[in-house]
């Protein structure tokens, strides 16, 4: 079991994730371990290694073609839709 930090100590880096093994250890943290994705949007994408904006267009055109919408992309997401239209726009920059 993971020892209690002090208050002192949770300023380190790693002290958050401490914490949350301590937690769910007690089991403080319920939950059945399962995501709730909308159906046809993946839990696990590879993308080919390249600049990172051109792996985050690729990302978020595939997380949007899986969801079906833009709409459904963005509550995925937990982003307004306009958001994600512009961040759509800019990856189609990229892409081109």
């Amino acid at each position: 079991m993971v020892s209690p930090l002090r208050h002192s100590e949770r300023d380190v880096p790693g002290a958050a994730y401490l914490d949350l093994i301590e937690a769910v250890e007690r089991g403080a943290v319920d939950g059945d371990n399962v995501l709730d994705f909308p159906v046809g949007v993946s839990d696990t994408y590879i993308v080919e290694l390249s600049t990172w904006a051109r792996m985050t267009a690729i990302l978020l055109e595939r997380i949007i073609s899986d969801a079906g919408s833009v709409r459904r992309a963005a509550k995925f997401l937990d982003v307004p839709r306009s958001t994600l239209g512009s961040w759509r726009v800019r990856a189609k920059r990229e892409l081109a």
